[in-house]
């Protein structure tokens, strides 16, 4: 991946050694109107748990986890609340529109038009026109479905960076994004800032004993404490002197 090695370039240059790791996804847009779509929200457990294990098992101090589909941003942000440790979340950027007979066209636009196929308003040509021009480049399903709008809750958690949810993915902006949170993680071990609940008790200075951690789990329902969250989160991305250990960041 491209933005991957963005932020491994960032890591490094702050003292930091990466190293990455990948896991599975079930592209939701591939497995609806069969029985493949029994698979999709299962397969948000299994990449939770297999971030985490991978984690735990090699005693990573840190990660930057990349995700781009509907249930893989739950699951990788669900897997850093567990493991507590460092993190910040980079989604990996919405599809560009495409363009058919000088309108803008996106999933949204496929799927109505197999709509009108199956009922005779559209011919097999306009349909395979459609097809061939709906979906230009790599990146999420460009409407509002789960990839898009958990990537604006990344933002608002305090998981991901200042907008860096917006560009979509063929953006080179996203490559500065993705250097700057392998750079930012490494703030984050020197500061011991977790994304977990324990370090938001200690960053407010007073114990929550009501805030429990099934309150985060499994889609991070932090958002009834936006104000807090957002006050925790402006104090993550500040910057705060390099740790001389070399700490090794896991990223996905």
């Amino acid at each position: 991946m491209r933005q991957a090695q963005a932020v491994k370039k960032g890591v490094a240059s702050a003292g930091g050694t990466p190293r990455e790791f990948c896991t599975i996804t079930v592209t939701d847009g591939i497995a609806m109107g069969h029985d493949g779509m029994r698979s999709s929200l299962p397969s948000r457990e299994c990449i939770a748990d297999s971030v985490e294990l991978t984690v735990r098992g090699h005693s990573y101090d840190a990660l930057v986890g990349i995700a781009g589909c509907d249930k893989s941003l739950p699951g990788m942000m669900m897997a850093m609340v567990r493991l507590n440790v460092p993190s910040i979340f980079i989604y990996g950027g919405s599809i560009l529109p495409g363009n058919f007979r000088g309108q803008q066209v996106t999933v949204q636009d496929m799927f109505e038009a197999v709509g009108k196929h199956s009922v005779g308003e559209m011919s097999d040509a306009d349909l395979d026109e459609i097809e061939r021009v709906a979906c230009p480049s790599a990146g999420a399903c460009g409407a509002q479905f789960t990839a898009n709008t958990m990537a604006t809750v990344s933002e608002a958690i305090g998981l991901a960076l200042p907008y860096s949810a917006g560009a979509p993915a063929p953006y080179e902006i996203r490559d500065a994004f993705c250097m700057t949170a392998g750079e930012k993680v490494m703030d984050l071990i020197a500061a011991n800032i977790r994304p977990g609940i324990s370090s938001l008790a200690l960053r407010w200075r007073t114990p929550r004993p009501w805030l429990q951690r099934r309150e985060v789990q499994p889609m991070l329902r932090c958002t009834y404490q936006r104000s807090r969250m957002s006050a925790a989160s402006s104090l993550t991305y500040l910057t705060w002197p390099k740790s001389s250990k070399r700490h090794r960041i896991s990223l996905i």
